[in-house]
């Protein structure tokens, strides 16, 4: 500033920085695994609360706000905006898949679209999504594939991509007492918790989910935390909160 540098004679500089509106998109599985809870809550509502949330955060940040939800059977896709009707529409489609979760739901649909969905979510969302955008994945991660993978990294490249991975206690811990009844929709067994076996298949069974997404945030410097229906949901946000700069703009 050479006015004010040749009133003060001393160096004085002026700093401006660009205001800019960066979309924050909001990926949301309400798919068959989802339609699980041991404590607390189910999966499915621990993931519906962390987008309505997530998404009036953004909308307060004055960021446009969009999504991507996806059940079993459905993809519905919201394009990022600024105002209040984008983001009610998002959440009444989060609101209305959580609604149509049940047993029987679950096993009506077709064993192909279950284990493509996640995918193709994916996929709509690297198709979808512009460079520069805040991104959220909320999902337990179950049906992650290695094509899912890649499209999470292509994701990563040019967005800044977090990822939130919803669990229950009981996906990783089998408690002692008696026959637990399981269920993947089509057929029902019965896991006695004392056996060693099914402790040690359930714990590298969830070790290896885990280490699939904590490959990617090494492999691509990508936010990852996870979510437990067990614990305070507001103070598990606001932990990430302070580590994610909602509103601020893209780099």
């Amino acid at each position: 500033d050479w006015r004010v540098t040749a009133r003060k004679q001393s160096t004085h500089t002026k700093l401006f920085q660009e205001e800019r509106e960066r979309p924050v998109v909001v990926i949301c599985d309400q798919s068959a695994s989802m339609f699980f809870g041991s404590r607390g809550c189910l999966k499915s509502v621990l993931a519906a609360r962390c987008a309505a949330l997530l998404s009036w955060s953004a909308y307060a940040h004055n960021d446009r706000v969009g999504g991507i939800i996806f059940n079993d059977q459905q993809l519905l896709t919201i394009k990022p905006g600024r105002n209040r009707k984008s983001i009610l529409q998002y959440i009444n489609h989060v609101v209305a898949l959580n609604n149509e979760l049940s047993a029987e739901t679950s096993a009506s649909a077709p064993q192909l679209n279950r284990n493509q969905q996640f995918t193709l979510a994916l996929k709509e969302a690297c198709q979808v999504i512009k460079p520069g955008t805040l991104i959220f994945v909320i999902s337990d991660y179950h049906k992650l594939d290695a094509t899912g993978e890649r499209h999470l990294n292509t994701l990563a490249k040019h967005n800044e991509l977090v990822l939130l991975r919803c669990t229950d206690p009981l996906e990783k811990n089998l408690p002692t007492g008696g026959a637990l009844p399981v269920s993947d929709g089509d057929h029902t067994f019965y896991i006695r918790g004392q056996d060693e076996g099914a402790r040690k298949v359930l714990s590298n069974w969830d070790e290896a989910i885990t280490n699939r997404v904590e490959q990617l945030s090494r492999n691509r410097d990508v936010n990852a935390w996870e979510l437990n229906t067990n614990l305070d949901f507001e103070h598990q946000l606001a932990e990430i909160s302070r580590q994610v700069s909602l509103g601020a703009s893209s780099r």
